[in-house]
């Protein structure tokens, strides 16, 4: 079943090409990788598939919702995670998950069972400790358990594991995995080519705002 279909998707930014009318289609409860070098355009596409940044032509359709006209609707079923991710330093994490939990309208007690159920998953046992005093790989985690707070039906990740360290880096691989096991439809961006390799079912190949490939990795 196919949950999110780009057509022509193109970004242009006072003459630059950003992304150029590209094509893809993303089948629901996969996981598809975006590689390619700095600049291949696998930052503005995700932003555009979050609904972040409007298309300058082209549609994404998401569960049959053009995301032009149904964006708020899609939002709701999105969770985001950029590479860059900033966070509230003088927060503990409970506090920081259940205030963007209250943001998405998700009830209290719904929210305190998933706030739990991340930090056990993510390994994220400081209670004490705020954000701003913990390492940069629980940061990263405190991020994707944000991304995660409203329980959405896909997930988009830029670069999720970008300047962590190994140990890390394949925890976190590991646990997004475990998020297709749930259903989960799953797009995240790259460097690494073993850990897409490792997870994707899809691949798509960038350079330059074009699409250069399209792999099935495996089914």
């Amino acid at each position: 079943m196919i949950e999110i279909t780009v057509k022509e998707l193109r970004k242009e930014y006072d003459g630059f090409t950003a992304v150029d009318s590209i094509n893809f289609e993303i089948e629901k409860g996969e996981i598809f990788g975006i590689v390619g070098p700095n600049g291949a355009g696998k930052t503005t596409t995700l932003k555009m598939l979050s609904g972040l940044i409007t298309p300058t032509r082209g549609s994404i359709s998401v569960q049959g919702m053009d995301i032009r006209k149904d964006v708020k609707t899609i939002k709701q079923k999105l969770g985001f995670l950029p590479e860059d991710s900033p966070l509230y330093e003088g927060m503990l994490a409970w506090d920081y998950l259940m205030f963007f939990a209250q943001i998405y309208g998700v009830d209290k007690t719904v929210a305190t069972g998933r706030i739990k159920e991340l930090l056990l998953a993510l390994r994220l046992d400081a209670p004490d400790k705020k954000i701003g005093e913990m390492s940069k790989g629980m940061q990263r985690k405190v991020a994707i358990a944000r991304a995660l707070i409203n329980d959405p039906e896909y997930l988009v990740m830029d670069e999720m594991t970008s300047g962590l360290d190994p140990t890390t880096s394949k925890y976190l691989a590991d646990f997004v995995a475990s998020l297709k096991a749930h259903g989960k439809t799953i797009v995240f961006s790259a460097h690494n080519l073993y850990q897409v390799e490792s997870l994707c079912d899809h691949v798509l190949i960038m350079n330059r705002g074009k699409k250069l490939h399209a792999v099935q990795w495996r089914r």
